[in-house]
């Protein structure tokens, strides 16, 4: 299955990681050039047990980076918005207006699809 993962940062990087680790292709998009930069390259911006190691296996082959949100979500079969903005912000309304965008383009490109709310 392939999964977009929106989001580069704690909790989207490890969760790509692991998705990519069980056998699914990831898309994980971000809008952070230089980090997108940097994870290509093979750097990890932050510390998690294995997580060098599952980035280098997966890297380039069932996880690519993208920074084209409206390809990864058109490619994507289920998508995960994996945002701390609304945390380091201290405020939502960042965070909600992320989640609105990934919807917003999910159903302007699947009209037909159905949406789970959590």
């Amino acid at each position: 299955m392939r999964i977009a993962v929106v989001g580069s940062g704690y909790v989207g990087l490890v969760a790509g990681a692991c998705f990519a680790d069980l056998g699914h292709d990831v898309i994980l998009v971000d809008n952070d050039q230089p980090k997108l930069a940097a994870l290509t390259n093979g750097q990890v911006p932050i510390h998690e047990k294995f997580l060098p190691e599952l980035l280098t296996r997966h890297r380039g082959q069932r996880l690519t980076f993208s920074d084209d949100l409206k390809e990864a979500v058109r490619l994507s079969s289920v998508i995960f918005a994996c945002s701390a903005a609304a945390i380091r912000n201290s405020s939502a309304a960042l965070f909600f207006k992320r989640s609105c965008r990934i919807a917003s383009i999910s159903s302007e490109l699947f009209p037909e699809a159905q949406t789970m709310k959590m």
